[in-house]
């Protein structure tokens, strides 16, 4: 009887565990992005047909960390676009939590690839957000609506992030 109630509690636990593990792997993990302007067309003498627009793609990780790219995105065609390397990006790290269906993010300029006039300040000052879930594959914030997509990936993504927890260590050991 007492084995009966042990293995009862062990599996209730288990299972508020799990429960909570999912609660907190929300829809929100995984590649949003926000254009912050139209797709406008490339120069008209290029043959490739490439758009081109602002963007800032939002990474959520299940640990409660999340990374923010200002960037250009260009495209060809209908895709979601990749991130244009040359175009100048601003780097942001940050947190997120939730609170009854409310997600709060707070998140800091980490590196501008293209500073500006007079150097950046790193970090830059604390901002915060509040993220509202409209579906599977949208989330509303104070930057408008977010959309999950295909491309850019975690993949096209790393290199930026990388190279910007880089120089946050190098300026840390300064």
């Amino acid at each position: 009887m007492t084995l009966m109630r042990t293995a009862a509690l062990a599996a209730f636990l288990l299972s508020c565990t799990v429960a909570r593990s999912v609660e907190h792997a929300t829809p929100m993990m995984g590649v949003w992005v926000h254009l912050s302007s139209q797709w406008e067309a490339g120069p008209p003498d290029e043959r490739s047909r490439e758009e081109w627009a602002y963007a800032r793609i939002l990474e959520i990780s299940q640990n409660g960390e999340l990374s923010i790219l200002d960037c250009v995105l260009r495209r060809r065609g209908r895709g979601s676009g990749l991130i244009s390397p040359g175009d100048g990006q601003k780097v942001y790290f940050g947190r997120w939590s939730s609170d009854h269906g409310r997600f709060t993010i707070v998140y800091q300029l980490a590196y501008e690839s293209l500073p500006p006039v007079g150097g950046g300040h790193y970090p830059g000052p604390e901002q915060a957000d509040t993220l509202q879930v409209l579906s599977a594959t949208r989330l509303s914030g104070g930057n408008g609506v977010f959309e999950r997509v295909l491309s850019p990936t975690h993949a096209d993504l790393a290199p930026y992030i990388e190279s910007a927890r880089r120089r946050q260590a190098v300026q840390g050991r300064q």
